[in-house]
């Protein structure tokens, strides 16, 4: 299954349309982390500012569940207990 870009990306505040080199970058960053969760790794693609923030967050995915996304540190953590989200408790 390719990964295709529906929505616009932002840039420095500017709204960009999505270019082929961009779904070829993540098309093969699909590949190189296929053991992501297809929904996380989509989720990580839509909360990423750029290629490079989407690498760093992929790069440093654990496999430990259950996860959120944590807005303040821009990745997924692992908590507890789910319903615990936004406590600080993990």
């Amino acid at each position: 299954m390719e990964f295709k870009a529906a929505k616009a990306k932002f840039l420095d505040g500017k709204k960009f349309t999505v270019t082929m080199e961009y779904n070829d970058v993540v098309n093969k960053m699909k590949e190189r982390y296929f053991h992501i969760h297809p929904l996380i790794f989509h989720r990580s693609v839509e909360r990423a500012r750029n290629v490079s923030e989407l690498f760093d967050i992929l790069d440093a995915f654990i496999d430990k569940y259950p996860l959120i996304w944590d807005t303040e540190v821009r990745n997924w953590v692992q908590v507890q207990d789910a319903a615990l989200r936004g406590t600080g408790v993990n």
